[in-house]
């Protein structure tokens, strides 16, 4: 027969799950209680940790009636507990890691990064302690009521094992080099479970990514002539352009195009009577040097033109979204 008490402790976490969105399932194997009351005080108004025995967690998770949430049963937890809150997942996660607190390392543990032991006074009062410094190779001398490190003094590299005479060590001057923090192995919502690796993703990297695939569809939207609301201004000024353009060259005759015709026309016809022979003139003088002058302001216009084509276009956006 199931103990009155577990079968209330049930039906709490029962509730507790049906009223959040995320319900996510941690690993507490090797997280001192302590870490976890503080790791709980940086979590407060974003999530609730509950605790309980493996067998009580699996029947309350099975007992809510939410899609595809009686899954998470069948994570391999060693010592799991469950996270509730209303957060998005990837925030959660990312709230999770910066909650990290410090704590010491234990005998057999390996070294997560070089030690070195700072010189400076500590709140160690002469005693044995001192052979235990020497034979960690910790340069100290005692001054006054204290004992203090004389230099910086290495004590483990990275990966090395810890002895249980240096946990001590690093235990009394209270020197705490590992940052631990809840191991979220996944998260539910919606009926999906996000699982560790998909939830931890580096937010620049993702942003960049986003930013580059706006760029390249764009491009791509702008190249292909396919109208959208970001590239249809330009393509409404490409097909103007183009418009123009070939009127211009095919020499049709309009308001917009007579006044680039004229000039042009007017600069191709004096640079061939130029090359003409006098006697092949008739008699006919070449215009006055104002003429010449404003077909050459008119060229001058007609240049400006040729260089607003939509293969300038192109590049100028080729230099805007790389």
């Amino acid at each position: 027969m199931v103990q009155e008490w577990k079968i209330k402790e049930t039906e709490k976490i029962k509730k507790a799950i049906s009223n959040h969105k995320i319900i996510g399932m941690v690993d507490l194997h090797k997280l001192p209680a302590a870490q976890l009351h503080m790791i709980r005080q940086e979590l407060r108004g974003t999530a609730d940790i509950k605790i309980a025995k493996k067998c009580i967690l699996t029947r309350s998770i099975g007992g809510v009636k939410k899609d595809n949430i009686a899954e998470l049963n069948k994570l391999n937890i060693e010592n799991p507990g469950i996270i509730l809150s209303n957060e998005n997942p990837f925030k959660l996660f990312q709230k999770i890691n910066k909650s990290k607190v410090a704590t010491y390392l234990k005998a057999g543990e390996k070294a997560p990064k070089e030690l070195v032991i700072p010189k400076g006074d500590t709140k160690l009062t002469p005693g044995p302690i001192i052979g235990e410094l020497q034979k960690a190779k910790i340069k100290a001398r005692i001054q006054g009521p204290i004992i203090t490190i004389t230099e910086d003094s290495k004590v483990a590299s990275e990966g090395d094992e810890i002895s249980s005479s240096l946990a001590s060590i690093l235990m009394q001057l209270g020197i705490k080099p590992v940052m631990i923090s809840l191991n979220l192995v996944a998260a539910y919502e919606d009926g999906i479970i996000f699982m560790k690796d998909t939830l931890d993703i580096n937010q620049a990297e993702y942003r960049t990514n986003i930013q580059n695939a706006y760029k390249w569809s764009f491009n791509l939207a702008f190249n292909a002539a396919y109208p959208t609301k970001d590239v249809i201004a330009l393509l409404i000024g490409k097909a103007h352009t183009d418009t123009l353009n070939l009127a211009i060259n095919s020499g049709v005759l309009n308001k917009e195009t007579i006044k680039s015709i004229i000039p042009k026309a007017y600069a191709q016809m004096m640079s061939v009577s130029s090359r003409l022979p006098d006697d092949a003139r008739g008699g006919i003088q070449i215009a006055t040097a104002a003429p010449i002058e404003e077909a050459k302001i008119e060229e001058k216009k007609e240049e400006k033109h040729e260089e607003d084509k939509p293969e300038d276009v192109t590049v100028g956006l080729g230099a805007l979204f790389g």
